[in-house]
């Protein structure tokens, strides 16, 4: 929770026009007076989206292998059931759309997946987790762009 409010606080800063005084962004840093600066050089904005995708929608590379362990707040899902993250992993453009049916402060557990409408396994949920190793990451993503749906509790 005290993760989520520090998150919550820079991006309510970047997006405030009258105190950032930049274009919208996450900038290099904030002056005493919370001016923000050089939004275009992006070293914390980098470190930023790192840690969302890692950190809170869990998504990292393990041993070569694509670990994904979310921890989303429900005010991510803005009262919907799913939030969708894209990016690149072996290559390859993977969309991953994570979708929820419960109610609950926060989704960590991984009940079921999809990779381009094919279901995985279940050896492949470890300790509430989605894991899938780097010998097995081909069979699974065999497109150029590849969607991947994974359910939460």
């Amino acid at each position: 929770e005290e993760g989520l409010e520090v998150f919550d606080s820079i991006v309510n800063l970047c997006l405030n026009k009258e105190k950032a005084l930049i274009y919208p962004g996450i900038p290099e840093y904030f002056t005493p007076e919370a001016k923000g600066m050089y939004h275009y050089l992006t070293g914390s904005a980098s470190w930023f989206i790192l840690t969302l995708l890692t950190e809170i929608f869990g998504i990292k590379g393990k041993l070569g292998g694509l670990f994904i362990s979310p921890k989303l707040p429900s005010p991510f899902f803005a009262n919907l059931n799913e939030i969708k993250a894209s990016l690149y992993f072996a290559q390859k453009k993977l969309n991953i759309k994570f979708i929820t049916t419960s109610n609950k402060n926060y989704y960590t557990k991984v009940t079921q997946a999809k990779i381009n409408n094919t279901k995985l396994p279940q050896n492949l949920f470890i300790d509430n987790s989605l894991f899938i190793p780097k010998e097995k990451i081909n069979c699974f993503l065999q497109n150029k762009e590849n969607e991947l749906e994974i359910w939460l509790e």
